[in-house]
């Protein structure tokens, strides 16, 4: 898939293609790898706790450098349907903009990111985060479990220190 070009409107998440996000964070095909290949720790607390991490990573990332993966488009009919029933269900509201029918990856505003953390701490449909500026990947809900990835012990410790100030505990 080809990189879709960059909305006019400041609030509009948009496609990216996996080469690009390959290229800008920490990308892999199974968590084993990503255990046996970066540095990690596991995250564990409440929702609240955890969309206030979310939100605070966006912050020191900035709106460029947040990603999540979206696998809506990739759904078949019939799943696509227990998905919406599951949002209606978990009092979500679904509007889903044309452009997040046309990949799985996407650039991420505070709003869609939002709603990919609440699909995934209410177990819907699971999403990826991805932070680039700061290169953390975040995978989605383990039992409320999020193991998180990073490429070095600096960047590791700063989100650590970020997921114990809002009330998250650190295992490994």
């Amino acid at each position: 898939m080809e990189e879709l070009n960059k909305p006019e409107e400041e609030n509009e998440i948009y496609p990216v293609a996996k080469v690009r996000l390959k290229s800008e964070a920490i990308l892999f095909e199974n968590i084993q790898e990503g255990f046996e290949n970066y540095e990690y720790f596991i995250l564990e607390g409440g929702k609240e706790a955890y969309k206030k991490f979310l939100m605070q990573s966006y912050e020191i990332n900035g709106q460029d450098g947040v990603f999540g993966d979206f696998y809506y488009s990739s759904l078949g009919e019939a799943e696509k349907e227990s998905f919406r029933q599951g949002l209606a269900e978990k009092g979500h509201k679904f509007y889903m903009p044309e452009s997040w029918g046309q990949g799985v990856y996407y650039c991420l505003t505070k709003e869609g990111l939002s709603f990919l953390a609440d699909i995934t701490l209410d177990e819907i449909l699971f999403s990826t985060f991805y932070f680039t500026k700061f290169a953390c990947t975040i995978w989605g809900n383990y039992g409320l479990k999020f193991p998180c990835f990073f490429r070095d012990k600096y960047v590791k410790d700063k989100y650590k220190d970020l997921a114990l100030n809002c009330g998250l505990r650190i295992s490994k």
